[in-house]
């Protein structure tokens, strides 16, 4: 009797660890939480706005583009932050998504001391601000689309995978600081920042990358990313001077992810 009873309670506890090996196996790492932190650099053209006039012995480097034919290239610097959960869909392929909040800033600046800028005046008389540097930092809001391949099944500690994706911007918010060239001219300050054009609400681009992801399923890992090419769906005015030129640098980007059993 007493060994029947030993030889039960043992097939009980090796059948119990079956049954939680299995229902645990299916769901184990399917789902993570992660954070990212990323940077990327955009190719822009910059032209002198309409607002802007010359002032004596001033040499316009954008308009001098302008005329020749070409625009001002220049090249902006995002950081971002996302929350991003991904799915583990098969042991190969995964998506992921989320929201994310981007920013870069901008600016416009006289090569010498200062540039005129035209402001709202009466019937007889056109006014006009000395400027010495116009600095505007863009926010976005946006959400990402990726899918990744596992290009082996296996699940190593170490493990290689490629991406692609899309980000959809859908908010912009700005934050311009004008460098007055005279402190009397302050109190205008708000009356060239109506005169300014607002960044586009919406934009979009897609990109490809290459990463690598530390850590085992079921467990917390970072992953690691270098993302070539990004590439913009059209063009949009980045910033009040800057407009998208449709194609990007490049990338890089760090996540860390937390499981989430099912």
């Amino acid at each position: 009797m007493q060994k029947i009873t030993i030889t039960f309670i043992a097939c009980l506890i090796l059948l119990t660890n079956n049954i939680m090996a299995q229902s645990e196996e299916p769901i184990l790492g399917r789902l993570k939480i992660g954070v990212e932190l990323g940077s990327h650099y955009m190719n822009s053209n910059m032209e002198t706005p309409s607002q802007v006039r010359q002032a004596n012995l001033y040499y316009d480097k954008y308009d001098s583009y302008r005329r020749l034919g070409y625009y001002y290239r220049n090249v902006i610097n995002a950081t971002y932050f996302t929350l991003k959960p991904e799915y583990q869909l098969t042991e190969r392929f995964s998506v992921a998504s989320g929201f994310r909040l981007s920013f870069y800033k901008d600016q416009f600046d006289a090569n010498y001391n200062y540039f005129l800028w035209q402001i709202k005046g009466d019937q007889n008389n056109t006014n006009y601000l000395k400027i010495a540097r116009i600095e505007q930092t863009v926010y976005k809001l946006g959400i990402p689309l990726e899918f990744r391949l596992y290009p082996r099944r296996r699940d190593h500690f170490v493990r290689q995978y490629f991406l692609v994706g899309a980000m959809f911007n859908f908010a912009t918010f700005t934050n311009t600081d004008i460098d007055m060239y005279n402190e009397f001219a302050d109190r205008y300050e708000d009356s060239v920042k109506e005169t300014l054009t607002r960044p586009d609400n919406f934009s979009s681009y897609y990109y490809a990358g290459i990463g690598l992801k530390i850590g085992k399923a079921g467990y917390p890992s970072a992953n690691f990313e270098v993302l070539f090419p990004m590439v913009s769906f059209g063009e949009y005015m980045i910033s009040s001077f800057s407009k998208s030129s449709g194609t990007g640098v490049i990338g890089i980007a760090t996540s860390l992810k937390i499981p989430i059993a099912l």
